[in-house]
């Protein structure tokens, strides 16, 4: 029996939310996540995916707030048309997020008034994250947060 191509349905696209299999080595997940409002609330559910699946919900609240806060900032400061978010153990008690982009716009952290109405997210990342940074690349820069935690939960 002959079949045309034309009547094999085409495969659904994959779920948006679904974290990639890290490479062998390097316990983790990621993800690209299009430059569109939903990004942050995305880049929250691959956060709450990769730290259930090890075991470590105490770090959740404050890693979804630094991920919000990083994955914003691409947003608002770039022309961006996607975005990377990487999630990983980066030691014994470690986890380190990672969003990358292909601007040069380096983040800039800001001293705001009382009054000011921006200007505190990556002042709230300093706080939040044992130390957070960003590296340039030749397309672009990675801004990263890495929490600790006293537990180190499943798998």
């Amino acid at each position: 029996m002959r079949t045309s191509q034309s009547s094999i349905p085409p495969l659904p696209e994959p779920p948006l939310a679904v974290p990639q299999a890290p490479r062998p080595g390097k316990p983790g997940f990621s993800e690209s996540i299009a430059c569109r409002p939903p990004a942050a609330r995305q880049a929250r559910s691959l956060v709450a995916a990769a730290l259930g699946a090890w075991g470590l919900d105490e770090l959740r609240v404050d890693t979804q707030q630094i991920v919000t806060e990083l994955v914003t900032n691409v947003l608002d400061h770039t022309n961006c048309l996607s975005l990377r978010l990487d999630i990983r153990r980066a030691g014994k008690g470690v986890v380190r997020v990672e969003v990358s982009d292909r601007s040069r716009f380096v983040p800039e952290l800001r001293n705001p008034d009382a009054r000011s109405e921006n200007g505190r997210g990556l002042l709230m990342v300093g706080v939040l994250s044992k130390r957070w940074g960003y590296n340039p690349r030749r397309r672009g820069k990675v801004v990263w947060a890495e929490l600790e935690t006293d537990g180190w939960g499943g798998s």
